[in-house]
Order: C-alpha cells, then structure tokens, then sequence
C-alpha cells in the first residue's frame, strides 16, 4: 500500500495572458527554490480560493505541503497532492 493521495490537478492554460504577468514573473524567479524542496513535483501558476493569482505548487505527500512556504514575493502559494508525476 503506498501514502499517496490525489487530487485532479487540471488547471486552465493560457500562454498568451501568463507569460507578461507579473505573478508568472515571481514564479519563475522562485522555480528553482520551490523545487528543491523535497516531495515539490512541479510548480506553475493559477488562483488562490478567493480567485486571486497564486503560486501552485504539485507536492508527492500531505508531508511534503508543510515544506512549502505559504507565500511568495506577496503571492499566496496554494499546494495540490498529486503524488509522482511522471512525464510521457
């Protein structure tokens, strides 16, 4: 039996709006960093609960969220258990 857990990760894509914005900017300033943080699977961008722009950030475990900073650079950073990502 393993510890994972998963959630659907889906989040909407817009190249064209993400890349001048400024919360894309601080993610890519702060990729290398979130990812070094063991049980981190990916970081991207998208909307707090309240549908403010966030940090997203893929976590392995429930463990690895408390890891995670809860905000960066004034973003809040929302993170999602998807368990290993596995690219195709």
């Amino acid at each position: 039996m393993n510890d994972f857990e998963y959630e659907d990760a889906a989040m909407p894509y817009s190249p064209e709006s993400e890349a001048s914005s400024l919360v894309e900017h601080v993610r890519q300033s702060h990729e290398q960093q979130l990812m070094a943080i063991e049980g981190v699977e990916g970081v991207g961008i998208g909307n707090d609960s309240t549908g403010n722009d966030a940090i997203i950030v893929y976590v392995r475990t429930k463990d690895a969220k408390t890891r995670v900073p809860s905000s960066v650079d004034g973003y809040p950073v929302e993170t999602i258990v998807t368990g290993i990502i596995d690219a195709y």
